[in-house]
């Protein structure tokens, strides 16, 4: 079975900051091969901060990690799904206004992929799969 995930940015930075949770489940499903993706907001998420503090060291543990996740730019679809997302929770009264989450979910599920999260309620107002690798998932 091919397993995908894309990281969401609290667990990168969980990651980066040795979470042992979460480095142990990034350390187990390298090792079945799934498919990890970091997502291009994500990654901004994640790089800003550092960049801002001239935080060298940060910038290149994350460099490091990123060089073993997938990468795909962000595609028209994902745009278009996003913008759906937002219009089915605003309908239901669920409206969204977190642009970096709705790009993520969009991403993540025209990637067929679960998003790990630590951040449970941003996604599942969404109904996209998820798994918080902090919890113990």
């Amino acid at each position: 079975m091919d397993r995908r995930f894309v990281l969401d940015t609290n667990v990168i930075s969980a990651i980066l900051r040795r979470d042992v949770s979460a480095r142990h489940r990034l350390a187990d499903e390298t090792v079945r091969g799934s498919l990890l993706y970091l997502c291009p907001v994500v990654y901004f998420e994640v790089l800003r901060g550092p960049r801002h503090r001239d935080a060298r060291g940060q910038q290149a543990r994350l460099a490091a990690l990123a060089r073993g996740l997938g990468w795909e730019e962000l595609w028209r679809d994902d745009w278009e799904r996003a913008a759906d997302l937002w219009s089915d929770a605003a309908s239901r009264g669920r409206r969204c206004d977190d642009d970096a989450d709705l790009l993520i979910a969009a991403y993540s599920l025209n990637r067929r992929a679960v998003v790990v999260t630590d951040n449970v309620s941003h996604f599942e107002a969404l109904g996209v799969p998820f798994e918080n690798w902090r919890a113990g998932d």
